[in-house]
């Protein structure tokens, strides 16, 4: 796990949501809906701003949920699921 902070685990979850849809041949504007997985709602502000970042490129947004959670695995403050379809 990279940093404590929500901004540098949610950097970390972007950048292996990019290199996994890299390596599996397709791109950013594949990927059609995520799941963003929180354990406190009142960062989604900060989530956000990256998250608009790192689709800033997209044609379309993907289709988004968001939900806190009491906890995730090994204390990570953020866990994102995305579905990729060409």
């Amino acid at each position: 796990m990279v940093g404590l902070d929500i901004e540098s685990q949610t950097k970390q979850v972007f950048d292996n949501i990019a290199a996994v849809v890299a390596h599996a041949g397709f791109t950013r504007n594949d990927i059609v809906k995520t799941v963003i997985f929180l354990d406190d709602v009142n960062q989604f502000d900060k989530v956000n701003e990256l998250y608009a970042d790192f689709f800033s490129n997209n044609l379309i947004l993907p289709a988004r949920s968001t939900v806190e959670v009491s906890k995730l695995p090994a204390g990570a403050l953020i866990e994102i699921e995305y579905v990729v379809s060409k």
